[in-house]
């Protein structure tokens, strides 16, 4: 998928191996469109679709080495060949990079990743978000796409992205947030597995119940 990142971040709080720490989600701009303002206004001329991509997770004590300005993904290379400079009516974006016109775009870049859904409060879990506070402890796309006003709320509501890398090094300096692999992936709370586990284990405090009833009942 190809479109830019703002330059802003949102962070979910998140335990990862018994350690405190955040996902770290950026809004990533998919698609343009100009809206008719008056020039005095300071409103964003642009209304902005996307989705919110979940860059990785960071330490509690690391959230301030999260800084603006830097590309958590590395640019695509702008293109070069005049004859192949068109704007994209479905994106809103143009390619040439020394369109005089062309004000509102950034350097595009393109994503991996898999597919989630958002999630919900749940108070068995502890996931609670105080807005007021500013403590978010559950991914809540809808308010998300609300704070950063985007356009396409319902589609942002539904989903994100969470992004993937093939390999990284874990060792690495200034690797935040870390990336997930195939194998780190975010884990939801609620899984088939889980649902496996609790159905066994009650079906073995019930047959053991039974056992133990019948027991008693055979004794007398």
């Amino acid at each position: 998928m190809k479109g830019y990142f703002k330059d802003e971040r949102f962070f979910v709080r998140r335990v990862r191996d018994n350690k405190d720490g955040y996902l770290v989600f950026a809004p990533f701009i998919t698609a343009t469109e100009g809206l008719e303002m008056d020039d005095r206004s300071t409103i964003n001329p642009n209304a902005e679709f996307g989705l919110f991509v979940n860059l990785g997770w960071v330490p509690l004590e690391n959230k301030n080495d999260i800084t603006m300005g830097n590309d958590p993904v590395p640019l695509l290379d702008p293109c070069s060949e005049p004859d192949k400079f068109f704007y994209d009516k479905d994106t809103g974006f143009n390619p040439n990079p020394e369109n005089p016109d062309e004000t509102a775009v950034l350097p595009l870049t393109e994503i991996t990743g898999i597919v989630r859904r958002g999630e919900e409060k749940d108070f068995w879990h502890g996931r609670i978000n105080w807005k007021n506070e500013g403590v978010y402890k559950f991914i809540d796309l809808n308010f998300m796409a609300r704070f950063f006003r985007l356009f396409n709320l319902d589609a942002a509501s539904t989903a994100y992205i969470e992004r993937i890398v093939p390999s990284f090094d874990a060792d690495a300096e200034q690797l935040f947030p870390v990336p997930s692999t195939k194998d780190t992936f975010d884990k939801p709370v609620v899984t088939p597995q889980l649902y496996r586990d609790h159905f066994l284990f009650w079906g073995a405090c019930s047959a053991a119940s039974l056992a133990s009833y019948l027991a008693l009942f055979l004794r007398r």
